[in-house]
């Protein structure tokens, strides 16, 4: 009985050992831009995109975790990329990603330069920290 009691110890014990070591530590993310994208939410830019689009995972990437803060409209619909959610639809939306700024309809991937100084955020910009 004291060698099952004493092998399941040790059973457990390298059980957690492995599961220590093999367990990665959280990936950082960045939070450079958060200053910029929640001056451009505040100054009402929206970005509208779809999942598939690869210029608008781009800027997803570029933003890293600060896109949070980014207003955001998803444009595609799951499972048939041919397809439009309807409020892109009643806005004409053709292009990917299309911006919003300042009453001006800008299409394409842009520069964190060219959305803060399109989107009147240059100072959000300059205070950011690497």
């Amino acid at each position: 009985m004291r060698y099952v009691i004493f092998s399941s110890i040790i059973v457990a014990f390298i059980a957690v050992l492995i599961a220590g070591c093999s367990s990665t530590a959280p990936t950082p993310v960045s939070t450079q831009y958060d200053s910029l994208a929640k001056c451009m939410t505040a100054h009402n830019v929206t970005m509208y995109g779809a999942y598939w689009c690869p210029h608008c995972q781009n800027t997803k990437k570029t933003f890293s975790s600060s896109f949070q803060y980014v207003n955001y409209v998803e444009c595609g619909v799951q499972g048939d990329p041919s397809a439009q959610a309807p409020e892109c639809t009643a806005l004409n939306i053709t292009a990917y990603p299309t911006w919003q700024i300042n009453n001006a309809r800008i299409e394409g991937e842009l520069s964190i330069f060219d959305l803060a100084n399109d989107s009147g955020c240059i100072d959000a910009l300059t205070n950011t920290t690497a």
